[in-house]
């Protein structure tokens, strides 16, 4: 893997399971990292915000703010030699990947706590595929597809115009579209609300699964049922209820499938 030019920092925030009393000694640093030419953007962080804005630029530019936390010299020491982001670039895709031997530990404190707080601006038509696990993401502006992970932390997708999957498990899900996606989104969450806004002029194929919550929109909607593919088993046909709530909205479009346990769901004229 190609390291950029500039330094790479990394240090801990919150421990990967948090079984030691951190912060007696702790180091911030921050840098700035440019790269030219860049339309795919992938970032896999472990703990911090990630937040991407689209922007009059030509190429990628990221600030990152590291924190390292731990309770000897020694252990802030280790945490600099083990912790590190590898960053790849092949023509106009760039990866930012947090690494350390978190990614081959099963249990056990690493002895220090790390976080990275990335904010990117990259031009409009950038895709993004952006993961972390105890923060939220933003993502704002972009026009190209998208694919969001979190685990414990709100997803929040601003005035977008491209197609793509959003999802955390603990946080809510909120997202604005400019524009009308050319192809199918997912937006889901296990514990938290989804909340969706559109232009009155989308045309799609609407799915809802709201578990123990409620489906509330503003849109004008028809009743749309898909067929369900039965289940073969020992030579006969089996169908399984589906949970969910099929609406068509402007005659029908690309699928909006918008899932969760526990929460609402909305869904919104802009």
């Amino acid at each position: 893997m190609n390291r950029p030019a500039s330094a790479i920092v990394v240090f801990s925030l919150a421990s990967l399971l948090g079984s030691l009393a951190f912060g007696e000694v702790e180091s911030k640093t921050s840098e700035h990292r440019s790269y030219p030419g860049v339309r795919d953007l992938m970032i896999d962080n472990i703990h911090g915000n990630i937040e991407v804005v689209a922007s009059n630029v030509t190429g990628v530019e990221v600030d990152i703010a590291t924190t390292l936390r731990a309770n000897t010299q020694d252990r802030l020491d280790l945490a600099k030699k083990e912790i590190h982001i590898e960053a790849t670039q092949q023509g106009s895709f760039l990866k930012l990947f947090v690494d350390g031997p978190f990614r081959q530990r099963n249990g056990g404190s690493l002895g220090y706590e790390f976080s990275h707080e990335f904010k990117v601006r990259v031009p409009k038509d950038t895709a993004i595929d952006l993961h972390t696990v105890n923060s939220g993401i933003v993502a704002d502006g972009t026009t190209a597809a998208f694919k969001i992970r979190t685990v414990n932390g709100s997803v929040d997708l601003k005035r977008l115009e491209g197609s793509g999957e959003a999802s955390t498990v603990n946080g809510a899900v909120t997202a604005a579209f400019t524009g009308a996606p050319a192809n199918a989104v997912l937006l889901k969450s296990v514990n938290g609300r989804i909340q969706a806004s559109f232009p009155a002029s989308l045309k799609a194929d609407v799915l809802v699964k709201a578990l123990n919550g409620g489906f509330y929109t503003d849109f004008d909607t028809t009743p749309f049922v898909q067929a369900i593919e039965p289940e073969r088993r020992d030579g006969r046909n089996i169908w399984r209820r589906d949970r969910s709530t099929q609406v068509r909205i402007g005659g029908g479009g690309p699928q909006l499938r918008m899932e969760t346990v526990n929460g609402d769901v909305l869904l919104k004229k802009l």
